[in-house]
């Protein structure tokens, strides 16, 4: 941060920007064991459509429990339909509890016929039942990338 700081060009992003942000919130987020590693994610033929971020909160105490559980129960189901896991996150910093996973679509029309085969994969009622109580609130963005972005 020191180093950034002292940068030229971010400082002059910084006088170009000053009065426009509102509000920032920072979070520090830990991969879960089952989460991608960044090297391991694959390049694609295709750009994405778009990009889906889910943020879950869990009931305090909880967080550990629902992770494990969506990896044992949750994420082969997800896979099974073709959905692409680009991370998956556990809160350190910022707001508690809670766990973001980032998904990848090459088009929403997929995202919608997967959401609906994984809605009636048995697999699915089993994760829920699992992790029945845990789950406090949840929402989801859909994200599509720049023409800067790494992830295309």
């Amino acid at each position: 941060r020191k180093a950034m700081y002292a940068d030229p060009d971010w400082a002059a992003y910084r006088k170009m920007n000053t009065g426009r942000m509102v509000e920032q919130e920072n979070r520090l987020m830990t991969p879960a064991d089952f989460s991608p590693a960044p090297a391991t994610i694959p390049t694609y033929d295709t750009p994405a459509a778009a990009y889906e971020e889910r943020t879950y909160t869990i009931r305090p105490g909880e967080i550990g429990a629902y992770a494990a559980t969506f990896g044992e129960l949750g994420l082969p189901v997800f896979q099974r339909h073709g959905r692409q896991l680009i991370g998956y996150f556990l809160s350190e910093t910022g707001p508690l509890n809670q766990i973001v996973h980032l998904w990848r679509h090459e088009s929403l029309d997929f995202r919608m016929e997967s959401g609906r085969a994984i809605e009636a994969d048995p697999g699915m009622a089993e994760y829920r039942r699992a992790n029945a109580g845990r789950l406090v609130n949840q929402a989801a963005r859909l994200l599509v990338p720049t023409d800067f972005s790494p992830l295309q």
